[in-house]
């Protein structure tokens, strides 16, 4: 939720709350740039969907490998009922 306290709204993030407002800013102000458009509207979705692609995915992948090896992998029995 970006609605964090002012003083926090300079600062780097440290919380997911702060993550959040600072993300929600850079969205807002490309959308004060670009105008309310489809374009722009789509310009923000993919960039957000960009970053979770490139950056994030990515990491999520190597931090789920890394515990299916140390944990096991999940067992899937599914009951067919035709």
């Amino acid at each position: 939720m970006p609605y964090i306290p002012e003083e926090r709204r300079t600062q780097p993030p440290i919380t997911a709350g702060d993550l959040c407002y600072h993300i929600t800013r850079l969205c807002q102000e490309h959308l004060m740039r670009g105008g309310e458009s489809f374009t722009t509207f789509g310009e923000i979705r993919n960039a957000l969907a960009s970053a979770w692609e490139v950056h994030f995915l990515p990491q999520l992948q190597d931090y789920e490998d890394r515990k299916r090896i140390e944990n096991g992998n999940v067992e899937f029995q599914y009951e067919h009922t035709h």
